[in-house]
């Protein structure tokens, strides 16, 4: 199945001057001594970037074809486009590094966030080659247009579920009395996790599951007569899942 994934809600920051020396970054060298990064708020396009390799080619006589070879890579220029704010930090921001010779370090973080993890970020080094204000007519809103000269290698830091899975310190219990033509119901237990899970059961017959009983109670019939029941529960967050057996009731009693 594919999924789809919105440009809405992604952020774009700058932050310190930061040389490439050729070699690729890691998300390390963009978050080692907790450099300050600042927003660049308004933006309504943030263009496109990302590895493209030169082309080499050479027309062999013998083979007569022409025979390629990739060579340097380029991950682009990036055309952000903002709703020109003259108080907003992040733009000012930009605007002082293109009067720079500097490249500098950039981070663009999604909106894909699983419940209690974190988001999808891109990290790199680029130069601001312009910051120019876009005025068009009357009834238009100014712009501000930025030219992002990428310098690096494209980081890019997957989301995560973060959190905590769930772990259980305390067996799920069975109340109600183990005769035919009764009702048994489960409680969960105790359980940790981050964020809180929830619970799904599974129903046993001397240790066989019994099919359809996947809820809180289990109604006892003449085919239970001669068992002991037990329940599988299972915690489920973000972060993963984990099951617990309560113990084994008596023997289920026949009805008088």
């Amino acid at each position: 199945m594919s999924h789809l994934f919105a440009t809405a809600g992604a952020q774009l920051f700058i932050g310190p001057a930061k040389t490439f020396a050729g070699i690729d970054l890691t998300a390390s060298d963009f978050t080692d001594g907790s450099p300050v990064f600042t927003e660049i708020q308004g933006t309504t396009n943030l263009g496109t970037f990302g590895d493209t390799s030169e082309l080499i080619t050479s027309n062999q006589i013998a083979v007569a074809r022409t025979r390629k070879l990739k060579g340097t890579r380029n991950a682009g220029s990036m055309q952000v486009v903002c709703d020109l704010d003259y108080a907003d930090p992040g733009q000012l921001a930009a605007i002082a590094a293109e009067k720079t010779n500097d490249t500098y370090a950039f981070k663009l973080q999604f909106k894909d966030a699983p419940s209690g993890g974190t988001p999808s970020i891109r990290y790199f080094t680029a130069l601001v080659m312009s910051a120019s204000e876009q005025l068009d007519e009357a009834n238009n809103s100014m712009k501000l247009n930025l030219t992002l000269e990428v310098d690096s290698n494209i980081v890019r830091v997957p989301a995560s579920a973060g959190g905590e899975a769930p772990d259980n310190s305390v067996l799920p219990t069975i109340t109600g009395t183990a005769t035919e033509g009764q009702t048994l119901t489960a409680a969960p237990g105790t359980w940790s996790g981050d964020p809180a899970p929830t619970y799904a059961y599974q129903w046993f017959a001397s240790g066989e599951s019994l099919a359809g009983a996947t809820g809180t109670t289990l109604a006892l019939a003449e085919a239970h007569v001669g068992k002991t029941i037990t329940v599988l529960v299972t915690a489920t967050n973000a972060a993963g899942s984990s099951s617990a057996f309560s113990a084994a009731t008596s023997e289920v009693d026949a009805a008088e």
